[in-house]
């Protein structure tokens, strides 16, 4: 089976500014959709750490956005963990944190990069 994985250099919701998206994470969103949507987000803001200059003025504030966008689905999904019943894990970052919920939803953690399967 072919995992192809896609790296974001645009915006990962075509017409939607994260302002958007935030109002969007306010309408209880599933949790599939909030993981689907967590992937594109987390590896967006990835690619935008990767490609942003030290003079991008655009770039910063769009990383800064979207990290913002990020922040608010982690928030939500250490939420619906402790709803759930799931424990935290011990380990710090991002990806440790979010990772038993991921695993839920049918995620593996790829060096960084989250895919299905």
């Amino acid at each position: 089976m072919e995992y192809p994985l896609y790296f974001l250099q645009t915006e990962p919701f075509a017409g939607f500014v994260p302002q958007d998206v935030i109002r969007w994470l306010d309408g209880n969103v599933p949790d599939e959709l909030l993981a689907e949507a967590f992937v594109i987000v987390n590896n967006h803001c990835s690619a935008l750490m990767h490609i942003v200059g030290e003079d991008d003025v655009w770039g910063d504030q769009a990383l800064y956005d979207w990290n913002d966008v990020e922040d608010r689905m982690i928030s939500i999904i250490v939420d619906r963990m402790h709803e759930q019943g799931i424990p935290l894990p011990e380990k710090q970052g991002t990806h440790y944190l979010v990772a038993p919920f991921m695993v839920k939803q049918g995620y593996q953690d790829c060096n960084g990069l989250w895919r299905k399967g």
